[in-house]
């Protein structure tokens, strides 16, 4: 068959059908039409069944529903191994959050281990060097990274066992992170200065502007605390320490998101993280903070709207983040749930344990000091010994997303993971209620489900690291080399030496078509396997009846051409190949290569804004030298194109962020893979060369 008959559930969004595989989450956006083809696929091996069977619908539209339901069956399998892997039984916690002092100088509202200054109960230098042992010794021989977090109360308040923690880990350091959250308002220049020189990861606690952040975040007496933590932060930026923020998203910054994000950026704020009230500790007395469902999705729905529009409006370092925008950006996308939050069961007891200040193991910080999550003692025997077949361990292992029932049934539960542990304890809620957490997922997956249908670059202006995924590149000539041509025979070896598969693009460059004797031939192999091509060109037969359609049928990406010829004219060909489509059920996206020049910038505008671009065509920028003048020209162009309404067709090419002026930067969301890479091959090359970046006319 040419698919799998995955059970896939059929549900109506917006004018479309979502069809998603529940248990993993895996989904893909069809027209509502496309049903009936994916089960025709489902029924058949021969593609060219289905063509004939669906004359309303072009090969190449066919193809594309396939390459779709195909990658969707991959993310089905890749999560279904990922799944197994965070099941496994064998697992071992490797994030340590450890308490280091009961103690805290503040006294705020909703402190969820009721901390404050009365409590001077301090862990003891021997316990928390076998904490460090410990977790070394329970994952000596894997390659997990160990997490050991200073936490509190206040951590500083016991910054002479930190200092000592440190440098007694210091020769484990490729194993093993250090990490903090602190509140800020101890830090001075001797703190800052280690955490530089000591490298560890910095969690500063501050709610929003000082208005919301004095409200809950305050000293015993009442007193705010907003002025001490931004000292604190100044400090850490003069030793250029880097850091993120945790917010505890509550009734007053929920209802003034605008105001809060404000302040981070204006402050160069950037990595965030909005954790909603829970109701435990000092928490469960404060339901004035609570915050329902409703309330967290519109407070996101902003913090959404404003990060898409700073990042693409900010170079890459003023980017801003947010964690569980970001976290679930990753499981929507990508079907990646890293997170152990996300994970299905959580990471309660399995890769996570809160660890407080007499030694006493808990399955998870959030249960620190609660009885019923007592897991063991540092004092009565290893850990790993303690925790492996605790009762403890085996009911959050349980606590399954298919098992669970308020999850079982819900469409959802692949991409949100389930109901994180103690946010149902505390909650004080039945199996299958819902508690706000899981109204707020039910609104924000179809939400950005939605974004990410409508802007395709909506994942990686949320998370700049899913941009990371690179595309291999592929160039290779079909031109005679010292009379030798390219045959299918010879390409198919090259196909399968250098590894070239539907993950790889394919650009094929030829002079002259009639160069290539097997040309057709060579276009139905990249047909079968599925590989995307497009052709590089000047050859006006590409803009034939026959070639077209020849092209057609091998189900081609686009066309390229270079802008100009020789006299500086608009190339004939671009205006020949738009005729040669018109009418024609399938439009072939044309690639339209311009360096630019600023001799000729009001002719290029001109003729650029003359051409009847379709909506699938593209316009390739790159630029001609370095020169200060051509810049200007570069960027004055690319704000007439905008004004023109032709920005949409612009991709940049071998152009670097520091070169745009600002209001350009959006440009940057449709740059050409330059940085990706590329292996270009050719008669007089078959062990193929690798190239630094693509050429500069490759997209």
């Amino acid at each position: 068959m040419l698919l799998n008959q995955v059970k896939r559930e059929w549900i109506p969004f917006e004018n479309r059908l979502l069809a998603i595989h529940i248990p993993t989450g895996a989904w893909v956006l069809l027209d509502k039409s496309y049903k009936d083809v994916v089960e025709e696929m489902e029924k058949t091996s021969d593609i060219e069944k289905v063509i004939n069977k669906f004359p309303n619908l072009t090969p190449s539209e066919i193809l594309d529903i396939l390459k779709a339901l195909q990658e969707n069956e991959f993310r089905i399998q890749e999560t279904i191994n990922d799944v197994h892997r965070d099941r496994d039984p064998n697992t071992l916690p490797a994030l340590a959050v450890v308490k280091l002092t009961e103690q805290c100088n503040l006294n705020c509202s909703y402190c969820y281990i009721d901390a404050e200054s009365k409590k001077t109960c301090k862990i003891s230098e021997k316990i928390a060097l076998q904490i460090a042992d410990e977790y070394l010794e329970m994952h000596r021989n894997d390659e997990q990274m160990i997490n050991y977090v200073f936490h509190g109360g206040e951590p500083l308040l016991n910054f002479d066992l930190m200092k000592k923690v440190a440098e007694y880990v210091k020769p484990y350091r490729d194993k093993l992170d250090l990490a903090i959250q602190t509140n800020g308002t101890l830090i001075n220049d001797e703190i800052a200065d280690f955490f530089k020189k000591y490298d560890v990861k910095v969690g500063i606690s501050i709610d929003g502007p000082q208005f919301i952040q004095d409200a809950s975040r305050h000293y015993l007496g009442g007193k705010g605390s907003f002025e001490q933590v931004m000292r604190g932060i100044s400090i850490l930026r003069k030793y250029d320490v880097r850091f993120g923020t945790i917010s505890v998203l509550n009734g007053l910054n929920a209802k003034h998101m605008n105001e809060s994000l404000d302040f981070f950026i204006e402050n160069k704020i950037y990595s965030l993280s909005f954790s909603p009230i829970q109701k435990n500790g000092r928490g469960k007395d404060e339901s004035n903070y609570y915050v329902d469902g409703d309330e967290i999705f519109e407070a996101y729905k902003i913090l959404f709207e404003r990060i898409v529009a700073h990042n693409k409006s900010h170079t890459r370092n003023e980017w801003i983040s947010e964690r569980v925008l970001s976290n679930f950006v990753k499981s929507i996308y990508l079907n990646q749930k890293k997170f152990m939050c996300m994970n299905s069961p959580c990471g309660a007891a399995r890769k996570i344990l809160g660890i407080d200040v007499r030694g006493n193991l808990y399955a998870c910080d959030n249960f620190t000091g609660d009885k019923d999550f007592l897991m063991g003692s540092l004092y009565k025997g290893h850990i790993k010994d303690q925790i492996f077949n605790s009762p403890i361990r085996k009911k959050a292992e349980s606590r399954c997303v298919e098992k669970l029932k308020r999850c079982k049934d819900c469409t959802w539960q692949g991409l949100c993971g389930g109901l994180c542990y103690s946010e149902e304890y505390y909650s004080g809620i039945k199996e299958e209620d819902e508690t706000e957490v899981c109204s707020f997922n039910k609104k924000i997956i179809p939400f950005l489900i939605k974004k990410i249908a409508e802007d395709p670059s909506i994942p990686y202006v949320i998370d700049p690291e899913i941009e990371e995924k690179k595309i291999r590149n592929i160039f290779i000539s079909l031109e005679p080399y010292n009379n030798d041509v390219m045959d299918v025979e010879l390409l198919g070896a090259l196909l399968n030496t250098h590894n070239i598969n539907d993950a790889c693009v394919l650009h094929i460059g030829i002079d002259k078509i009639n160069h290539c004797a097997e040309f057709s031939k060579i276009l139905e192999l990249l047909k079968e396997r599925y590989i995307t091509y497009d052709i590089i060109t000047n050859d006006e037969t590409i803009a034939s009846n026959d070639i077209y359609n020849l092209l057609v049928k091998s189900n081609i990406q686009a066309v390229q051409v270079d802008y100009t010829i020789s006299d500086g004219n608009i190339n004939p060909l671009i205006q020949k190949f738009m005729e040669c489509r018109k009418g024609k059920e399938c439009q072939i996206p044309l690639y339209i290569s311009l360096v630019h020049s600023s001799d000729s910038l009001e002719k290029t505008l001109s003729d650029l804004e003359s051409l009847e671009l379709g909506e699938k065509d593209v316009i390739i920028l790159s630029n001609s030298n370095d020169t200060e003048k051509d810049i200007e020209t570069l960027n004055i162009l690319l704000i007439t194109l905008n004004e023109k309404g032709l920005s949409k067709h612009v991709k940049l090419s071998s152009i670097g962020e520091d070169k745009l002026w600002k209001k350009n930067l959006i440009f940057l969301l449709n740059k050409t893979g330059d940085d990706t890479s590329c292996l270009q091959i050719g008669l007089d090359c078959l062990a193929g060369k690798t190239l630094e970046q693509a050429p500069p006319n490759i997209i």
